[in-house]
């Protein structure tokens, strides 16, 4: 898809290059980490890119660990928008809230405004 709905970001991406801990929900034993040290290519207080050696699928629910500079957020819940195959593994896109609403309001997670203390912690792109 092209043209306006192209790129639906709110803000631009910045270069992150971190460590992102990917943990998902098994019925049979709950969290589990599924990838320790996945890499962050890009990220805004939105959500972001990382690329992984597992497949995920769009709509799957994460937990992400994100080991920035001088910022470590644990618990991070994200869903899978985007997953494609590259030569380094599946380079994934996730996003950050299910709504604007929530998003504006933090109502699911206090932990959405520490994602933008560490959006102004990366390089700009």
């Amino acid at each position: 898809m092209g043209g306006f709905f192209g790129n639906r970001r709110k803000t631009n991406r910045r270069p992150a290059d971190m460590a992102v801990d990917v943990h998902s929900y098994r019925r049979r034993g709950g969290w589990r980490t599924l990838e320790p040290g996945a890499r962050g290519l890009d990220f805004n207080r939105f959500g972001m890119a990382f690329v992984s050696r597992t497949r995920l699928r769009p709509g799957d629910s994460l937990r992400l660990s994100l080991h920035g500079p001088a910022m470590r957020l644990h618990g991070v819940e994200a869903r899978v928008v985007s997953s494609q195959h590259t030569g380094q593994g599946y380079r994934s896109g996730v996003r950050f809230y299910e709504s604007l609403h929530e998003l504006a309001h933090a109502t699911r997670a206090p932990y959405l405004r520490y994602l933008c203390g560490l959006e102004e912690q990366l390089p700009p792109a």
